[in-house]
């Protein structure tokens, strides 16, 4: 039971978690542990409860195999422009001033504000409606992950850190065209936070096929300072760009 119950891939699961999907007591938990890594069958490893993980996959390619034969990328970079270019084909069909850019560049923000506060894509709206009197302006941040980081629980602490900047955060993470469902531990937390999640996955034409499957809710919890500092960080010294950001909210 308890080996069916791991991975096939070779990835872990956390000890508590897979004792309490089996529904075993902990001497008998413990005991097939033993006997499964003495059979050299698992693999312990330390962790909360501690972590369970197949010691081989031969049935199945192990992850390793897998990012080498899946046409993943080799840095998260390359995520960055694909994308970029996705995101803004959806803006172009918006009315007033939308625009995207890339800020994970060491120019694109200061190494002074943080380990988390540089989003790696940023998009900046401004929403009028014909009937209100008022402009909405929404900051959407998007922190991108490769297929490696991608289930790591730390990328979504990641994305939720940059809600101090914006309204609308969303961690995007590379999986391969084999991967399933994200572990229910990530999309637990992804939910909490109110974080949106985007998927990408490589097509064999060199492209990616990129899908929303969380919508991220808007929050108000970004300090009004702190947003204003990105958005001059995002308009950079772009003369024309800084003033049709300017006459849509009314300031030109």
């Amino acid at each position: 039971m308890l080996l069916a119950a791991l991975p096939a891939d070779g990835s872990t699961v956390g000890g508590l978690r897979l004792r309490s999907s089996l529904d075993l007591d902990n001497d008998t938990f413990t005991q097939a542990k033993q006997e499964l890594r003495a059979a050299g069958l698992i693999v312990l490893g330390v962790g909360r409860g501690g972590t369970v993980a197949r010691a081989s996959a031969s049935a199945e390619p192990t992850r390793r195999e897998r990012e080498k034969t899946s046409r993943l990328v080799t840095r998260e970079s390359d995520l960055y422009d694909p994308f970029l270019a996705w995101l803004r084909a959806g803006l172009a069909d918006q009315p007033g001033f939308a625009h995207a850019k890339k800020m994970a560049t060491p120019k694109g923000w200061q190494s002074s504000t943080g380990k988390w506060s540089r989003p790696d894509v940023v998009a900046v709206q401004v929403i009028a409606h014909e009937w209100l009197p008022d402009i909405t302006v929404e900051v959407l941040s998007y922190e991108i992950k490769r297929f490696n980081d991608a289930e790591k629980l730390e990328s979504v602490y990641e994305a939720a850190a940059h809600g101090r900047w914006g309204h609308r955060a969303s961690l995007v993470v590379e999986l391969d065209q084999q991967s399933g469902a994200l572990p229910d531990a990530l999309l637990d937390e992804i939910r909490r936070f109110r974080l949106g999640l985007y998927v990408m996955r490589a097509r064999e034409d060199g492209g990616f096929d990129i899908r929303e499957e969380i919508e991220p809710a808007r929050t108000e919890d970004a300090e009004l300072e702190d947003v204003n500092e990105l958005i001059d960080t995002f308009l950079g010294r772009e003369a024309e760009l800084r003033t049709e950001y300017r006459r849509y909210i009314g300031k030109a």
